[in-house]
């Protein structure tokens, strides 16, 4: 994975943004975006709780972030706050550092409207963090949906990559042998 450049990283993702919006009937090309996401300011770091022993090194419930996106589609691009909570596990010892999952819900809002976003990810050995982020169109974007990838890179840039279209977010689907009720 060390030698992949997030430009393909992004490219794939756009692939897998594209190929997950079920129900979407003949795509144009302005319904893809992409650019830079960036924190401004935390405004609550949120509690944080440390364990000593276990596979769980310590958690984060509730940090509150505000930010701007800029993306190539302007209904995407705007303020946002984001709350996030995370988890943080242990790994085996020739790890550099542990893994985080985290998840939490992201606000963008613009003149035209807003996205109201649930989002989850994390962060592995090699410090890239990937969040998928879930989004539904509100004012102006009423009716909207969105999907969203953000990479935060080791330099602390964070690059988007999603689709947005007319209509409901699809269902999430059932885990492998599990059932959708």
């Amino acid at each position: 994975m060390k030698g992949v450049k997030p430009t393909f990283i992004s490219i794939l993702a756009v692939g897998l943004l594209a190929g997950s919006a079920v129900g979407v009937a003949a795509q144009d090309e302005s319904n893809y975006f992409q650019g830079v996401s960036r924190v401004l300011d935390y405004t609550d770091f949120g509690e944080k709780t440390e364990f000593t022993d276990g596979p769980v090194i310590d958690q984060l419930r509730g940090q509150v972030t505000e930010g701007v996106i800029e993306t190539t589609d302007d209904r995407v691009s705007g303020a946002t706050t984001t709350t996030i909570n995370q988890v943080t596990h242990s790994m085996p010892p020739d790890w550099s550092q542990p893994a985080i999952t985290q998840w939490g819900t992201e606000r963008i809002e613009n003149d035209g409207g807003a996205w109201e976003c649930a989002w989850s990810g994390g962060e592995m050995q090699f410090m890239m963090v990937q969040r998928l982020h879930w989004c539904v169109g509100e004012g102006g974007y009423d009716g909207y949906a969105m999907r969203v990838l953000s990479t935060k890179l080791p330099d602390g840039t964070i690059e988007v990559v999603g689709l947005n279209w007319e209509g409901a977010l699809p269902p999430l689907s059932a885990a492998p042998g599990g059932s959708s009720d």
